[in-house]
């Protein structure tokens, strides 16, 4: 997604299959200056695993390592 001003890129990818990583490559063209701000993963090993009451950071954001922007 591009933000407003033309200035940020915002990517959400899902991976629906529950064994195997996704690995994602995007062209960057026209982009000069593009670098990663931060990976954002959402995750949890349980999929029916939700939130509630009792457990609210269950299934939470983690900050993620290794993403490059080459």
């Amino acid at each position: 997604m591009l933000g407003h001003a033309g200035s940020t890129i915002s990517l959400f990818v899902i991976n629906k299959h529950p064994d195997e990583e996704a690995e994602l490559t995007v062209d960057l063209a026209g982009f000069l200056s593009a670098r990663l701000i931060e990976h954002v993963l959402i995750h949890h090993p349980d999929l029916k695993a939700v939130n509630s009451a009792d457990a609210p950071d269950r299934v939470k954001p983690q900050l993620q390592n290794g993403s490059v922007v080459e």
